[in-house]
């Protein structure tokens, strides 16, 4: 589900709740049902956990409401987002395939939107899908589904991976890094979260693509590549 972009609580719940009554319109019913979870999101920041909750959780549970009733999620405004783009970026010396990973779609696109038109760069999308709750997913340990992940990736033969910390399954983007640099191990990695990229700062990763928002990290790491 779309991430909660970094604006003040009040004005984020403030759009919600505008769009709600809008796609509600004329359904009072689904807007009693809908309209609280919306006013919710302003009780917490934006991307700070509270008590295991964040407002992106709010966002998805919204979103998953609305999709049910057939009505149009919520979604950040990325017309108001400033974005860098890379189509005047330096080519590097050799062609260069960054691989984005992540489990939102919406994020996948936003990241992917910056590095369109960079000359010599071909930006390949991989979302992480979690296993089902079937009995036969619930029998692979998280180091398997580690490996089974880093290999999925070193397939499409990346030489810069962006990785996503928060990943929704048994293992965070960190622990991937490395399963991944085992595999491949020319491959650099950069941080791609909208949260702290520490943790996959100390794997290796380096600095924070932050979704989009910044390619100073992703220049170095392309313009490295031998």
């Amino acid at each position: 589900m779309p991430t909660a972009p970094k604006e003040p609580d009040v004005q984020y719940a403030s759009r919600a709740v505008q769009h709600v009554k809008r796609v509600c319109a004329g359904r009072l019913a689904d807007a009693a049902e809908i309209l609280p979870l919306a006013k919710a999101l302003g009780v917490f920041e934006s991307t700070s956990p509270w008590s295991h909750v964040d407002a992106k959780g709010f966002v998805a549970l919204l979103n998953d409401r609305l999709m049910a009733l057939g009505l149009d999620p919520f979604l950040p405004d990325y017309a108001t987002m400033k974005l860098e783009t890379a189509m005047k970026k330096p080519a590097p010396e050799k062609p260069v395939c960054v691989v984005i990973v992540d489990d939102d779609v919406g994020c996948l696109l936003q990241t992917a939107l910056v590095l369109v038109g960079w000359p010599g760069v071909d930006t390949v999308l991989y979302r992480y899908r979690a296993p089902d709750d079937s009995e036969e997913s619930a029998e692979i340990s998280k180091e398997d589904a580690i490996h089974e992940t880093a290999e999925r990736v070193a397939a499409l033969k990346p030489d810069v991976v962006l990785m996503d910390e928060g990943l929704c399954g048994p293992f965070s983007g960190h622990d991937l890094v490395p399963a991944i640099r085992a595999l491949t191990p020319n491959t650099r990695f950069v941080a791609n979260t909208g949260g702290s990229p520490g943790e996959l700062n100390r794997a290796g990763a380096a600095g924070n693509c932050n979704k989009g928002r910044s390619l100073r990290d992703v220049e170095r790491a392309v313009l490295s590549c031998d």
